[in-house]
């Protein structure tokens, strides 16, 4: 088998990988100033494990969870980190994004001249996955952490299998190993590194002799078992989020091919880029179908007939095409039909073979050596540019999905977005114009139809809130805070009985609800049921100890039932919780009362 070529960074390796960091800090430096956005409030702002900083509970956790439809253990560790370090902030998350960002760009740039010795060629490769704007969504989003970590895991993994391929060990192969689990750890997306490291074996390790291809193979089993059990892992966690969609197979394949050209095409003019790409549902059009289907089959065509005068061409062809496997839909998880941080490594085969390619053609014409080395240049700054302008859109909820909204026409995750915060806000015509366009765009999203009926209701549109509802619940049966919003306005309507059956069924699909318990318990409770609602109450308590209303309301259903002293110690309980609660007083005072005439 072939030794790889190997070169060290050297002198001016160092100080290029210098001019790397620099251009990631003067294009990133907006994101110091953003604040958490979309899913960050979920993965760290009120995640009281994150919060809460490292601990053995905490960790434990990390490694058992499948909070958000994900198992990564060490994405996790790392927020736990931030928090211990910088406290609850924004800002020390973003820094940490920036810092891994650049710290990727410098192994890049180590790494491809480790293996070919392609000084320039190399640094231009890493310096556009430094400052290209697919790449803003995995920087400035921090709950998207796990990109760049697992990024990094993927990168030292392949540090550690050139020290194997130059001199074969098993403390080499077990770095291997192990790195690798780590980054899998971090981000499952990273199953493909075994067929990559076979691309690197192709070229420019060139160690796919004909008598070693095999061994080539046979040593990459032990990454392929660890492949297996990620796989199987992350499909058990996005189904107990419910997070893999059912879109027919046709539908997924042909927005398969036109990611795989969209991204192509956003890599070289990135003008539309947003949040979120709202997926088709039913194949995209015919004629964008086969035309994607067209360019990669020559595409790849291209590449297999150049692959001996051009092996570069071959790997970065299949580099982007394999890495994106895993997301590019097939197995669709998720309603978005791209995203841009899936891009984070793949795009980097489309960066090798430009880099590669530009530098072949200055060498047969070196009078273009010239315009070659000031369109690189230009490029790299305009992509810079770009991306430090790109990044401010993430700076809060408003400038990132308007930008969405504006972006990719018939957004209805933008809008439902926008519409949430709004309603937070205390801006409830903003909120009920953008669900409505939510709504308009598409017609059976339950959670912006339920957030509609909430926002009509407190107008007092009670049958148009009512309608909504409904609505909600006929697109997504399970949804149930549609049947409990349902539930309470037919109690405004004095529509007790089917109340009560909406607040059963909302109960039998989140039996956790203390909202639902609370109402149903109350409806019970006015109609002098007042075991069933004792139990109702007794159940609230199991979620919400600390529940004043629950332990005043089964005070007044014990009182009910003549058991007075029973009643009093839970008015008293309601007031140990709220003093200042008025009902629990007047309740106290009157079972105080009663026991005394007794």
């Amino acid at each position: 088998m072939t030794a790889p070529r190997t070169c060290k960074l050297g002198r001016a390796g160092v100080l290029l990988a210098l001019l790397l960091m620099v251009a990631v800090a003067g294009t990133f430096r907006p994101i110091l100033d953003n604040g958490y956005v979309w899913d960050d409030k979920q993965y760290i702002q009120n995640n009281r494990h994150v919060t809460g900083g490292v601990t053995g509970e905490n960790l434990r956790w990390a490694f058992t969870s499948f909070e958000a439809g994900n198992w990564h253990p060490l994405t996790w560790v790392s927020h736990m980190l931030d928090a211990e370090v910088f406290g609850p902030g924004p800002r020390g998350p973003h820094l940490v994004n920036l810092l891994l960002h650049g710290a990727n760009s410098v192994l890049l740039l180590a790494l491809l001249l480790r293996m070919t010795g392609a000084l320039w060629r190399s640094f231009l490769v890493a310096a556009l996955f430094a400052v290209h704007p697919l790449h803003v969504e995995s920087v400035a989003w921090a709950a998207e952490r796990k990109d760049l970590l697992s990024a990094c895991l993927g990168l030292l993994a392949i540090c550690a299998y050139l020290r194997h391929a130059s001199r074969p060990g098993r403390l080499q192969a077990l770095a291997v190993l192990l790195l690798f689990a780590a980054g899998l750890a971090a981000k499952p997306m990273l199953v493909t590194l075994p067929c990559l490291l076979l691309l690197l074996d192709f070229w420019p390790l060139g160690r796919l002799t004909a008598c070693a291809w095999r061994r080539a193979l046979l040593e990459k089993v032990p990454l392929l078992l660890l492949v297996a059990a990620s796989c199987a892992v992350t499909i058990a966690a996005q189904a107990s989020a419910g997070a893999l969609s059912s879109y027919d197979l046709a539908a997924r394949v042909s927005n398969a091919l036109v990611s795989y050209a969209r991204y192509l095409v956003d890599a070289v003019a990135p003008c539309s880029l947003a949040a979120f790409y709202p997926h088709p549902e039913r194949s995209w059009p015919l004629w964008q179908t086969l035309g994607a289907g067209l360019l990669l089959a020559l595409g790849t065509l291209f590449v297999l007939v150049q692959h001996r005068r051009r092996p570069f061409l071959a790997t970065g062809w299949f580099w982007y095409l394999g890495t994106l496997v895993p997301v590019i839909g097939l197995l669709q998880v998720g309603q978005q039909a791209r995203a841009d941080r899936y891009t984070y490594l793949p795009l980097t085969g489309v960066f090798l073979m430009v880099a590669w390619g530009a530098g072949e053609l200055a060498l047969r014409r070196p009078r273009w050596r010239a315009p070659l080395i000031v369109a690189a240049a230009a490029a790299l700054i305009a992509f810079s540019v770009a991306s430090s302008v790109l990044a401010t859109s993430w700076k809060d909820t408003v400038s990132l999905f308007s930008r969405a909204a504006r972006k990719a026409p018939g957004n209805w995750m933008a809008h439902y977005n926008l519409g949430v915060h709004y309603q937070e806000s205390g801006q409830p015509d903003a909120a009920i114009e953008h669900y409505r366009a939510a709504i308009a765009a598409r017609g059976d999203y339950d959670k912006a139809l339920n957030n509609l009926g909430v926002l009509v209701a407190a107008r007092g549109d009670s049958a148009a809130a009512m309608a909504y509802y409904r609505t909600a619940i006929e697109a997504s049966p399970g949804y149930a805070e549609a049947y409990h919003n349902l539930g309470a306005e037919l109690v405004k309507q004095l529509r007790p009985a089917e109340a009560e059956i909406q607040f059963r069924q909302a109960l039998r699909l989140e039996p956790a609800s203390l909202e639902t318990h609370l109402n149903l318990a109350a409806l019970l409770a006015r109609q002098r049921r007042w075991v069933e609602a004792a139990a109702e109450y007794a159940a609230a308590l199991q979620i919400g100890r600390d529940s004043a209303v629950a332990r005043n309301g089964l005070g007044v259903c014990l009182a009910g039932q003549a058991r007075f002293e029973e009643a009093l110690v839970q008015f008293r309980e309601a007031l140990r919780i709220d003093p200042g609660n008025a009902d629990a007083q007047k309740n106290s005072a009157r079972a105080l009362a009663l026991l005394g005439r007794r």
